[in-house]
């Protein structure tokens, strides 16, 4: 274990309760996700933990996840909460098929963000949609008796897709673990320092005055640095560490790059012999890669990961990245993935600083045993008329000169952590839904219309929590596994621009023998169905999912004893292997 994230992992539950929440910004390829669950063992032995929550930052990571937590925690049970409805592992050989668990009651959890979120905002994402009682209060102790690793927490904090609601949310989130004495670890590579602020005091640009309060002298900073340190102001305490070994290592690494066209990247995957990752800013630009490379080298030796593909076409695509030369995808497999064997990176110009450095870190991973220091990094020009974005414009003929491993000067060689603060505008809560929310926090017992009204205010409260789900096989047999998540966004380009390939699918699941059975929808419910979701917000959503409910219960019976999926038909628009392009 690198000496960082030894002393922070091994200190998280040596400083508790004097503070509550550590966070780790330590560069990638460090350990931070590998070493999460150190601090449970540690908790969990002294009785101060009823369990651990690992929160993914993407849904592609889940399955990853599971599977290392399967092998690495074995006496302890583990669960997953995401959209898939049959996940399976493959562990020693062999292949688990993993418990799916809402309520995050497992000794060992694996959630998206979005579901997590939700439950502790007491609004579980498991009843959401269903004319029953929220018993949010049995949701949240799970979550308050357990020991919490937010992962890549980045991804709620920038502000490059102008969305103040997720930072609100993350704000108040990380207030309630805090004044619940729940153990939390966020970690991170690519924070900077004005982000660390804004997450150890409130201080975002605006000041949030009740996370302020209740976090104060509650979080600890742990971040490499040049010389070993401990200092404390009136808000927060940070503990530096310097790595000596690490500074070493990663600046014998000379990461090489240049700019190429798209039609350069067969002869450069040819010209390679060891492993290659390439990442497009795109689904359709992954795909298109990913058919151009596998038609020419076979697909045994090319793996294609995104987020349009379903559970069944992800569970084969992910046994095959760890064994494939050539591993190409969008961002779902940018972050939190280890690629050891990988040593080229072929990328288009992403939108922020924090992605570049994130996607520079998923190449020359195995420090140790890697004798070739050299890493490949091959820009993928862009489109004659595509800005790019103002740090790669001041920075291209430059990026050479930096250690893209290390956050401060040394050795000669400039730390990327300037960069963050100099080109991401940090974003400022939206302070209105932080008040809105709190409201719903403050009162002990809340009524369930409230609840569902103030969901639907909120729906979105962490990226695009509202999801329909996709079916790309509408066999009864096939329907929920054989899917995909939809965002809003997706359900719209959907029907502005595919109307005459995608239908509606819906079934009911009879609880007595768990049997799918499919139910036709007229054409006139449909095309209603279709104009209503074309608005595309929270109220959209809730509106066609009562519509078509009552119309199924009307057509079928009442809802007792069977509970009503639905989603989109896209089965005519999916590629089996390579997803949904859109």
């Amino acid at each position: 274990m690198r000496e960082l994230i030894d002393r922070a992992m091994n200190e998280v539950a040596e400083i508790y309760p004097r503070f509550t929440a550590v966070l780790i910004n330590a560069p990638t390829g460090m350990g931070k996700t590998y070493n999460s669950h150190v601090p449970f063992l540690k908790f969990h032995d002294r009785g101060l933990v009823r369990g651990f929550i690992y929160v993914a930052p993407m849904r592609a990571l889940v399955r990853q996840q599971v599977r290392n937590f399967i092998e690495r925690l074995s006496g302890f049970s583990v669960a997953y909460q995401s959209m898939d409805i049959n996940l399976k592992v493959e562990v020693g050989g062999g292949e688990v098929t993993v418990v799916k668990n809402p309520m995050l009651s497992s000794d060992v959890n694996v959630s998206t963000i979005d579901s997590f979120m939700f439950n502790l905002m007491r609004m579980p994402v498991e009843l959401l949609n269903r004319p029953v009682k929220w018993r949010y209060m049995t949701y949240r102790s799970y979550i308050f008796t357990s020991y919490v690793f937010l992962d890549e927490v980045h991804l709620l904090v920038e502000g490059s897709e102008g969305s103040k609601t997720p930072l609100a949310a993350l704000l108040l989130g990380l207030r309630e673990l805090v004044i619940s004495h729940t153990p939390t670890v966020i970690a991170s590579a690519t924070l900077g320092e004005k982000r660390i602020r804004c997450l150890a005091t409130g201080n975002c640009g605006k000041q949030v005055a009740t996370y302020a309060k209740a976090v104060k002298g509650r979080i600890k900073v742990f971040k490499l640095g040049n010389e070993d340190s401990s200092s404390c102001s009136s808000d927060y305490c940070v503990g530096t560490v310097r790595d000596r070994d690490w500074e070493a290592v990663t600046n014998n690494q000379r990461f090489i790059f240049e700019e190429v066209n798209e039609s350069d990247v067969q002869k450069i995957v040819n010209d390679y012999s060891g492993g290659i990752l390439i990442i497009r800013n795109t689904v359709r630009d992954a795909v298109s890669t990913y058919k151009r490379v596998s038609n020419l080298f076979g697909r045994n030796d090319v793996a294609l990961l995104h987020g349009k593909l379903d559970e069944v076409d992800r569970d084969v695509n992910a046994r095959n990245m760890s064994n494939a030369r050539v591993v190409i995808g969008t961002d779902a497999i940018g972050v939190g993935v280890h690629l050891e064997h990988a040593n080229v990176l072929i990328m288009d110009v992403p939108p922020s600083i924090d992605v570049f450095i994130q996607r520079v870190g998923r190449i020359c991973r195995d420090l140790e045993r890697n004798e070739n220091n050299d890493c490949r990094v091959y820009v993928i020009k862009g489109r004659d008329n595509e800005d790019l974005p103002k740090y790669y414009v001041d920075l291209r003929d430059k990026l050479g000169s930096f250690n893209w491993r290390l956050p401060y000067d040394c050795c000669d060689r400039k730390g990327y952590e300037k960069l963050i603060d100099d080109y991401t505008e940090i974003s400022k809560p939206d302070i209105v839904t932080y008040q809105d929310l709190d409201r719903l926090l403050e009162p002990l017992i809340f009524d369930q219309k409230g609840l569902r009204d103030k969901y639907r205010d909120h729906c979105n409260l962490v990226r695009d929590s509202i999801l329909i789900r996709g079916v790309t096989d509408v066999g009864e047999e096939n329907a929920l596994v054989y899917s995909l998540p939809l965002s809003m966004d997706d359900v719209i380009t959907l029907i502005k621009d595919y109307i005459d390939k995608i239908n509606l699918a819906a079934y009911t699941l009879d609880f007595s023998n768990l049997s799918l059975r499919r139910v036709s929808i007229d054409e006139q419910v449909r095309n209603e169905i279709f104009e209503i979701l074309k608005h595309g917000d929270c109220n959209a959503y809730f509106e066609a999912n009562s519509k078509l409910i009552n119309y199924m219960e009307e057509k079928v019976g009442s809802s007792r004893g069977f509970e009503v999926y639905w989603g989109i038909d896209v089965s005519r628009l999916y590629e089996r292997g390579l997803g949904l392009v859109i």
